[in-house]
């Protein structure tokens, strides 16, 4: 039986490996996720990729809610990126969007998180809602 690893004793090839590995190990991590020293996606991982936008749904009367956009009111929304939507409305709130895909999204106040909308268009209304409430219209591209 042969002992030795690249001309090493095994003891040596055990310690070069102990000591080896903590310094691959920081070589990758000082490289960040995605492989480039600022930790940034390296160039083509992107994919043109745009970031999300958030946009909040408030209450207010007359109309219930509505999307608020640079401290306007606005019932139609078009943007060139994907979407994230908070509902900071009283109610709970259901889009249906491309396909009949249906996204419920729970007030912000009783944990609701960001729902993210991809391209395509989408309305939105409040569970339940009395007739002479906004139905808001989204259009993601």
């Amino acid at each position: 039986m042969r002992t030795k690893v690249l001309g090493l004793g095994v003891i040596s090839a055990v310690a070069l490996i102990a000591v080896a590995m903590p310094a691959l190990s920081a070589v990758r991590t000082s490289n960040g996720a995605h492989g480039t020293p600022s930790g940034k996606p390296a160039t083509g991982m992107t994919g043109g990729m745009k970031a999300t936008k958030t946009i909040r749904i408030v209450m207010h009367d007359p109309g219930c809610h509505w999307f608020s956009v640079n401290g306007k009111l606005k019932t139609r929304l078009s943007v060139n990126r994907p979407v994230a939507l908070v509902n900071y409305d009283i109610a709970t709130l259901k889009a249906v969007g491309p396909r009949g895909v249906k996204r419920t999204m729970i007030r912000h106040a009783l944990g609701g998180k960001p729902v993210t909308f991809g391209p395509g268009s989408y309305t939105i209304t409040m569970v339940g809602m009395p007739p002479d409430d906004n139905t808001l219209k989204l259009v993601v591209n």
